[in-house]
């Protein structure tokens, strides 16, 4: 959030806040994986190599099991972008809709209004890629001809594997089809191999973003052309029926991607467990980067955007009610801890399932596979193996569009944990075990809590650079280590350290200026909103940190909604989850004039300064 101070918001200003914690722990998730992955399988490797393998080492242990599932922080990642961009696409379609309607004396025009909108859909995938592509290129630049400099020793010839992919396959990345050319190969064999993340988001977003328009004209048009917001609770919403046919396409078109997993996972015979050798080998080249295997986690993502959430107001007069009656109040208290109590389990089942017998024999070779009868890798049967391939996937992405409906939805009240904290006061003083398993409070102020804020700007950074910083430490090594868990606690530390402050670099240096020259300047009767509060950023932070300091009055509401609105731009800058400006600045002003390059220059070095700033909060 961008104010600690403000009471009536406590922790969330915004409805999106609870989104940083999950991007944090995400990016984290990943580093520490990939810091595990590259220290054993590059460079020197380990001394002890028997406490670290199957069947008797690290990863057999719980923790070891942790990080080897870090597999389904990319399915999170993906939820979170299909959500944000169905949310952020929607609500600008309205937006624009609105002015169209204004603009026409009240009668709106819908065959005009609908063409317009789908040949715009072109150009915010043109503006989407675009401002991607300068952190992107500037990491890859970096990948490519300054880290093989940075270092020299024994194991350092090892860069010459990483770099003659790019030789010949750079231009993939610049397409965003590097997961899929060259066809058969392996994730690794692919140029900045890691990329293939951006690959599927920007080739999802293209695929459902038309789709997203044609839903909404749909419901629009259905609805006579009169489009009422709900005041930003749910996107674009229209009427039952609009959200009812949103929900139940992108349910079908989850249904068709998990389904069409399960299918591959049987006849080819995958395996996502790390050590099965040939079985896991087909599951990386056929599926762990392609789009119809990733889209339910994204599919899931939309579908929590088109899920009607309930007004603050509605759980303060049930909550006012149930409070009559001490067991009234207990059934409450239940109801609302229940379901975050089973998605934290079906999560931490999903982490640790693997533990009782993924790992349980010595790891295969390329030619060797557990499916096949061989002695090695996991001990599980044929079907069990099948199910967990299959479905764990699809049920992480349930999980998490759960957890994200919850802290998203307004009627889980603050986000303090303390939702009955004035009205169950009398209450509380015979049951205080109740006044404390508030469990979706809880979790919801722990991901909304605002030192996730400036880590989660930085997390698109931290994703693109943190191999690179991996593979520097551990290349430029003189000789093997011996695998220890507090030696591991302190690279993963110190590595993600310096993968956050070079974020911190590129991020200013790079993706803020850019993202400047890129945005179109509202013009004299251009937009309003949130693009002027995007154009003014440095001002409106200006007066926020005035009227915080004085503290002898309160900000009005304007105020008050200008900057929760600039902060939740903020928060949905384009990270590895989705550009949030994708839509609202080509959507809301396709006519402004354009900018003079000199004035553009200055105009992106003062933004630049002042969003430097507001990274770690106001």
């Amino acid at each position: 959030p961008s104010s600690s101070n403000n009471n009536n918001s406590n922790s969330n200003t915004t409805d999106t806040a609870c989104l940083d914690g999950l991007k944090v722990g995400s990016i984290l998730w990943v580093i520490g994986a990939h810091v595990l992955a590259i220290q054993s399988s590059t460079g020197a490797g380990y001394l002890n190599p028997g406490n670290f393998l199957p069947p008797h080492g690290f990863t057999t242990t719980f923790f070891g099991q942790l990080l080897f599932s870090s597999r389904f922080a990319v399915d999170t990642f993906l939820c979170i972008s299909g959500y944000l961009a169905a949310h952020v696409l929607q609500r600008k379609l309205q937006h624009k809709r609105n002015s169209n309607s204004n603009s026409n004396s009240g009668t709106t025009t819908t065959t005009t209004t609908t063409t317009t909108m789908m040949l715009q859909v072109p150009a915010v995938v043109v503006y989407r890629i675009l401002r991607i592509l300068p952190l992107y290129l500037c990491c890859l630049g970096f990948w490519m001809f300054l880290a093989p400099h940075l270092g020299h020793g024994p194991f350092w010839y090892q860069w010459e594997h990483f770099l003659e992919p790019c030789r010949q396959l750079w231009w993939t990345n610049l397409l965003f089809v590097n997961n899929f050319w060259p066809w058969g190969a392996t994730t690794e064999a692919n140029c900045f191999y890691h990329s293939w993340y951006l690959a599927v988001d920007v080739q999802l977003f293209c695929l459902f973003a038309p789709w997203l328009v044609l839903v909404y004209n749909h419901g629009s048009n259905s609805n006579g052309g009169n489009s009422n917001s709900n005041g930003g609770n749910s996107i674009g919403g229209n009427t039952n029926n609009y959200k009812r046919l949103a929900q139940n396409i992108t349910l079908l078109l989850w249904l068709a991607s998990v389904l069409g997993t399960a299918y591959l996972a049987y006849t080819q015979q995958w395996s996502v467990n790390t050590f099965d050798g040939i079985s896991v080998a087909l599951f990386d080249v056929e599926a762990y980067g392609k789009p119809h295997v990733r889209a339910q986690s994204y599919l899931a993502g939309i579908f929590v955007a088109f899920w009607p959430r309930r007004k603050k107001s509605r759980r303060r007069n049930n909550t006012t009610k149930n409070n009559t009656k001490n067991h009234n109040n207990t059934h409450n208290t239940f109801h609302d801890n229940a379901p975050m109590v089973l998605i934290l389990c079906a999560m931490a089942v999903l982490c640790f399932v693997t533990v009782t017998g993924a790992y349980g024999r010595r790891a295969c070779t390329f030619a060797e596979s557990p499916l096949q009868g061989d002695d090695c890798g996991s001990t599980w049967s044929p079907a069990t193996n099948f199910c967990y391939t299959a479905f764990s996937r699809a049920a992480w992405s349930v999980c998490i569009a759960l957890l994200l409906h919850l802290c998203l939805d307004e009627s889980d009240g603050t986000s303090d944990g303390n939702e009955y904290h004035h009205d169950d006061h009398d209450h509380h003083r015979h049951h205080p075990s109740m006044a404390s398993v508030n469990v979706t409070g809880i979790v919801r102020s722990i991901l909304s809590w605002s030192v996730w804020t400036p880590l989660a700007r930085l997390s698109f950074g931290a994703y693109l650079i943190h191999p690179i910083v991996i593979y520097v430490w551990f290349l430029g090594g003189r000789e093997k280590i011996i695998f220890r868990m507090s030696t591991y606690l302190m690279h993963f530390c110190s590595i993600a350290v310096v993968t956050f402050c070079l974020s911190f670099l590129v991020t200013i240096l790079v993706e803020f200026p850019f993202g400047v020259l890129l945005r179109p300047p509202s013009g004299n009767g251009g937009s309003s909103g949130s693009s002027n509060t995007n154009t003014n950023a440095s001002t409106n932070a200006n007066r926020g940190a005035k009227t915080q300091t004085s503290g002898k009055r309160r900000p009005d509401r304007r105020q008050q909604q200008q900057r929760q609105r600039q902060h939740q731009q903020l928060q949905e800058n384009p990270t590895t989850d989705t550009d949030t400006e994708m839509a609202s600045l080509l959507l809301e002003s396709s006519s402004s004039p354009s900018m003079s390059s000199s004035s553009s220059m200055s105009m992106s070095m003062s933004i630049s300064m002042s969003m430097s700033m507001s990274i770690f909060g106001r």
